[in-house]
């Protein structure tokens, strides 16, 4: 029986190194890993709950090379304040077979507003970053604040993702940004009431074949009160209509808090989606779980 083995690829110091890779990496057609960093970078002040400043992120560059080899290369140090995000908990966007141009994604907190930013990356050169739209643009965070999520495009260069707070509902958003700019133009597809209809989303979305996005909120709906939602948004406005395709019914029975988002398995079902949460289940400690 053949044995996987694990290489440690790179080590992270903290400091002015990153520090506290929360998402996972994307690769391109060379086996370079980018990804990000939510602490480290040694800009700005970043101070998570009881600890000195840890500084505010990088997105960062692992250089594929044989045998595992991977020297890095820090693409941007986030540095926070009005002029910049901070915290990138969401992996970056968009990996494909070729080279990648640019590495989008979202910082948490920061940006113009303190609400957070979506962000862009130049693969190329001295690596400038651009932010492509500030959050909290308004009074009240109608256009959402504190985005965890990672990013999608559609066919016509559109991007879509969730912020965790604000919306007119005050239980998070849904939204798209159209290239317009920077900034770029934002349209709310959805807007989180909590109850019923789940609140507070952490995770990116999924497209299906026909349009219609996918994604969990982390809490509410009506199963447990708090335990969260799969549902489904489907094109007729905006604002877009939702249907919950299930209320997590949390501790013994079933999963809550559904931190992660959803994926699909064409090989298995084109419709069946496939996810995790972090609590519930019978031990407690979260389930894997599919909706059909």
């Amino acid at each position: 029986m053949n044995a996987w083995k694990e290489h440690v690829l790179y080590r992270f110091l903290g400091g002015k190194d990153g520090a506290h890779p929360f998402a996972g990496v994307i690769t391109d057609k060379a086996s370079d890993l980018f990804g990000t960093t939510v602490y480290g970078g040694g800009l700005g002040t970043c101070i998570p709950s009881g600890s000195a400043n840890q500084f505010c992120g990088t997105v960062f560059k692992l250089k594929g090379q044989s045998p595992w080899t991977f020297p890095r290369t820090i693409m941007h140090r986030f540095k926070g304040g009005p002029t910049d995000g901070a915290n990138p908990y969401a992996a970056l966007c968009c990996n494909t077979i070729y080279a990648i141009p640019y590495l989008y994604g979202t910082a948490l907190k920061a940006g113009a507003n303190n609400a957070g930013v979506v962000y862009r990356v130049q693969n190329s050169g001295t690596f400038p970053q651009t932010i492509l739209y500030n959050f909290c643009s308004v009074s009240g965070c109608p256009d959402g604040a504190s985005p965890y999520a990672d990013v999608i495009f559609d066919t016509a260069g559109n991007l879509y993702s969730t912020a965790s707070q604000g919306g007119s509902g005050g239980y998070g958003i849904a939204y798209e940004l159209t290239p317009a700019g920077p900034p770029w133009t934002q349209t709310i597809l959805y807007s989180f009431l909590g109850t019923p209809d789940g609140g507070n989303p952490a995770a990116g979305l999924l497209f299906d074949n026909s349009g219609n996005l996918y994604g969990t909120t982390l809490y509410y709906g009506t199963g447990c009160g708090t335990c969260g939602t799969v549902y489904e948004l489907t094109p007729a406005g905006p604002p877009w209509t939702e249907t919950i395709l299930q209320d997590l019914l949390g501790p013994a029975s079933d999963g809550d808090l559904p931190f992660g988002g959803l994926t699909f398995d064409p090989a298995v079902s084109t419709t069946e989606l496939y996810g995790a949460t972090v609590g519930g289940g019978g031990n407690s400690v979260g389930i894997v779980y599919s909706v059909p």
